[in-house]
């Protein structure tokens, strides 16, 4: 068995290839242009579809022409070589293709009723979320809510908050804290998504903790363990969905493995990781 991934650079991506090498499966980094269709080759046994162009809230709500022209050609590309080829694909969407204001635990169904995604980027993901529905081959859907781990790089929420409590600077939150979410340890991530690609697939399924924190909460976690209490929030920047936890009833239903990092241990051990990585 042969697994190819694009984006093989990438956070996500080179914890996805640790796990599934470990397990004695080949796997082989699509090293090309994906916005180039010509250039995509080889015979695979399934496809994991990591690249994509896409930031923070900041980036993702500032840039709206660009990313999107960039990320539909990739991942219409994929998908159609994955079609001809007759090749499993494994495409992680996101949370941003829900509801920007529902006050409900996100549940896959909704996709269908109803379309207020977050930005272009949203909509884009949720294009290719509902296109999978029609395909005419082995195309299966994760939809990742927020994922963090130890990196420097990441531009999500859990990794920018403990580099400002790393900072001298006054730590500025975006918002008023009451934003509320579920954050997945990568290493959770990873064996979820594994379960979807070798298992049986039961539809479109959200991959996150169903445990949902507000973003007050997880600031109160490093200020707790730091003793910083110089915080403010700040009400004039961009804070996405007001509310995106994630409804679990399906992938429970379906799969077996259960997340176990939560997200006090998970967000000290991210700190301390970055901590390191400055001195």
């Amino acid at each position: 068995m042969d697994i190819g991934i694009t984006g093989y650079k990438g956070f996500l991506a080179k914890h996805l290839i640790e796990h599934i090498s470990s397990i004695g499966i080949k796997i082989t980094p699509i090293d090309c242009d994906v916005r180039n269709f010509s250039e995509l080759s080889g015979k695979f046994d399934a496809i994991v579809h990591l690249s994509a162009d896409i930031g923070g809230s900041l980036y993702t709500s500032e840039n709206q022409f660009k990313p999107t022209l960039n990320n539909l050609q990739m991942d219409s590309n994929i998908i159609r070589y994955c079609s001809e080829n007759d090749i499993k694909l494994l495409f992680p969407s996101s949370a941003c293709i829900y509801p920007v204001d529902t006050d409900k635990k996100l549940n896959e169904d909704v996709i269908w009723d109803k379309a207020n995604p977050f930005k272009m980027y949203g909509l884009e993901r949720l294009l290719m979320t509902r296109l999978a529905k029609y395909a005419d081959f082995d195309f299966r859907v994760v939809i990742l809510h927020t994922i963090y781990g130890e990196s420097k790089n990441s531009t999500n929420f859990p990794v920018e908050i403990c580099k400002k409590f790393l900072s001298d600077d006054e730590i500025v939150v975006w918002g008023d804290g009451s934003q509320t979410r579920t954050f997945l340890h990568v290493n959770d991530a990873v064996d979820m998504m594994v379960e979807v690609l070798f298992g049986e697939y039961y539809g479109v399924v959200n991959v996150s903790e169903s445990e949902v924190v507000t973003i007050k909460e997880v600031v109160d976690i490093l200020s707790e363990y730091t003793g910083r209490t110089d915080i403010k929030f700040d009400l004039t920047k961009p804070v996405g969905a007001k509310n995106r936890g994630a409804d679990m009833t399906l992938y429970n239903k379906n799969y077996n493995y259960t997340p176990v990092v939560k997200i006090k241990d998970g967000i000290i051990k991210l700190y301390e990781y970055l901590k390191n990585e400055k001195n």
